[in-house]
């Protein structure tokens, strides 16, 4: 049983998914520290560094893939961080944010009141931060797949997994 942690805790998909989690633990944090009290530009520092640090840990997998991962390796985990970040984006948004600023609305606080502005500067935090992170996976894992292909890791080629297709035939790398 012990390895079995062992191998769910080292797993790149973890790493991705506490990231992720710890993203949006921080811009709630930042919610609920600010709910009462008005917002400064260092405490949306703070806030946005959190975020930022935690989309840091989502993308290890994708900058640091391991010894013997392959191109194809790096790719998946590439998508993996992609399909998380995303969802983690755009699930806030949809079930906290919206909900959250329509509630306000229907309550009928006034928009200069601490609520807001925590609501609004933690979402801010969290939105930034993923596509922070998005970008940053799209630019390293290319940086690391072509590292890959240099120096021979077996299972060279991009396409030849037959999950990808043909897309490298106009000389533009389009996974």
């Amino acid at each position: 049983m012990f390895e079995t942690l062992v191998d769910v805790v080292v797993s790149r998909w973890v790493w991705v998914l506490v990231g992720n989690a710890g993203t949006v633990v921080c811009a709630v944090t930042g919610i609920v520290l600010h709910w009462s009290t008005p917002l400064s530009l260092a405490d949306y520092g703070a806030v946005q560094l959190a975020c930022l640090a935690c989309q840091a840990l989502a993308l290890y997998p994708v900058v640091v893939p391991g010894r013997t991962a392959t191109p194809q390796d790096v790719t998946r985990y590439a998508g993996i961080h992609e399909s998380l970040t995303l969802t983690t984006v755009c699930g806030t948004l949809l079930l906290a944010v919206f909900p959250g600023l329509m509630l306000l609305i229907f309550l009928g606080g006034d928009v200069d009141e601490p609520p807001w502005g925590a609501v609004l500067f933690s979402a801010t935090s969290l939105i930034l931060a993923c596509i922070a992170g998005l970008f940053a996976g799209a630019l390293v894992s290319d940086k690391v797949r072509a590292r890959r292909r240099a120096a021979g890791a077996h299972g060279g080629d991009d396409g030849d997994d037959g999950t990808e297709g043909d897309a490298d035939t106009g000389g533009i790398d389009a996974d």
